[in-house]
């Protein structure tokens, strides 16, 4: 006798199908699962790995120095041996070592697998002021207090007049700014003839020769035009012979000779 399919139920090839299709959607679910906890295993072994001594910092190495010394660098980076190295953020250790007065910037590099590379860039002095504490305070370009000195380097003019400096690392007055540029825009070789920037009372500069002449400059603007004017005049008749030389108005310098 011949069994009837629609009356017992479903189609056993329809079901059959079914269960293969369900069985197919287990393995794949088992099959994420498992690749879920093979991702979730190798990132703790890697983070583990990482955090092992066998990646921690094992030396800090400082390249570019000059005045800046290899243990305020180190101590100013706040680094720490035994610290993981993918914990090192290279642009905070650079801007903590960009405080120290003579750093002008500062790149830092992680080498794996366990050393730290510091290479700054120091700051160069462009003229000395007078210190608070005493003796004279040498100054870049920018009013940055670099160090203190206890006599002007020949290399470099001397400002007069100005707000006594503080310490290294801060900035230099704003009232002597003026002094300042005028200072750094003198060439070096001119040092030995004009060896001092002097702020007036009256916020005018003067410069002073070191054969005994001055130089009235009156204010800062139009600095380069006025220190073209008086050094070809200086030029001209020779630093001796210059007793007050006014390039107040730079077109028409006038000299007193003495």
């Amino acid at each position: 006798m011949k069994t009837d399919t629609r009356s017992s139920g479903m189609d056993p090839r329809i079901r059959d199908r079914r269960v293969a299709v369900k069985r197919d959607e287990g393995r794949r679910r088992l099959r994420l699962v498992l690749a879920a906890l093979t991702v979730v295993a190798l990132l703790s072994l890697g983070w583990m790995l990482l955090h092992s001594p066998a990646f921690d910092v094992d030396r800090v190495r400082v390249t570019g120095n000059v005045h800046a010394r290899v243990v305020d660098v180190v101590s100013a980076s706040r680094l720490r041996r035994g610290e993981p190295m993918i914990d090192v953020r290279e642009g905070v250790v650079a801007r903590r070592v960009r405080r120290l007065p003579w750093v002008g910037s500062a790149r830092v590099t992680r080498r794996w697998p366990g050393t730290v590379v510091i290479d700054v860039r120091e700051r160069r002095p462009a003229a000395v002021a007078r210190a608070r504490a005493g003796g004279w305070m040498l100054v870049d370009a920018t009013g940055r207090l670099l160090a203190p000195a206890p006599l002007p380097p020949p290399e470099l003019e001397a400002l007069e007049g100005t707000p006594p400096a503080g310490v290294a690392g801060e900035q230099l007055a704003p009232a002597a700014r003026a002094a300042l540029r005028v200072a750094s825009l003198l060439p070096r070789s001119r040092v030995a003839v004009i060896r001092v920037v002097a702020l007036l009372p009256d916020g005018t500069l003067e410069l002073r020769l070191s054969a005994g002449g001055v130089v009235r400059f009156g204010p800062a603007d139009h600095a380069q035009e006025k220190l073209t004017a008086a050094l070809t005049v200086i030029d001209h008749v020779g630093a001796g012979a210059v007793g007050v030389l006014d390039v107040r108005v730079p077109e028409s310098p006038v000299l007193t000779r003495r």
